[in-house]
């Protein structure tokens, strides 16, 4: 079983989650589940604030009030035993394992990233040194050619609702949609 996920968060570092969206399949990437929550949060900084849109008032609304560890449970029953796949695994990670560590709930599942599977494939050359960039994940829809019409059109039937980039259900329908294109192409074992 594999679990798609997306946050958006308060900023850059370990501070909190505001959104979170997941899409549960099993192995053979048949939809079992998909969730969307939004957490009331304490801050937000303004560089996270005018990527996503969220801030403290939005989600206060969004959200009915509760936090993260409101919903802590749900999301752990939810995600638990299964390889917890994101568009960079160690930044979703990093606020998924603080927010869980909070609730005093222990996390460590079998991760996949496809932002550092896919760097070499879309062979995007990094100005700063050597090597590749990491393709964000607008370049890796590109690069397998996936439509960002076809992705909301997806999300908005999964979810009922979606805004686009940095929606965290728009994101985990690209991540799904990645992955599954990946294995249809040989590039995802």
């Amino acid at each position: 079983m594999k679990v798609f996920l997306d946050t958006e968060t308060t900023g850059l570092e370990p501070g909190q989650i505001a959104q979170i969206s997941y899409i549960i399949s099993d192995d053979d990437l048949n939809i079992e589940k998909v969730e969307n929550i939004y957490f009331k949060v304490k801050f937000m900084e303004p560089k996270a604030q005018s990527v996503h849109g969220l801030s403290i008032e939005k989600l206060e609304l969004l959200s009915d009030g509760k936090s993260f560890t409101d919903h802590a449970n749900q999301i752990l029953d939810d995600i638990d035993q299964k390889t917890l796949v994101c568009h960079n695994v160690p930044f979703d990670y990093k606020f998924l394992n603080s927010e869980f560590v909070r609730c005093g709930i222990e996390y460590d599942p079998k991760k996949f990233c496809t932002m550092n599977h896919y760097t070499n494939l879309c062979g995007i050359p990094n100005p700063y040194r050597p090597g590749y960039k990491w393709p964000r994940l607008e370049e890796t829809l590109d690069f397998l050619s996936i439509e960002k019409s076809e992705v909301l059109k997806n999300a908005l039937n999964l979810f009922g609702n979606t805004t686009g980039f940095h929606d965290s259900r728009f994101d985990s329908m690209g991540l799904f949609m990645i992955y599954k294109e990946g294995i249809k192409r040989g590039f995802v074992q």
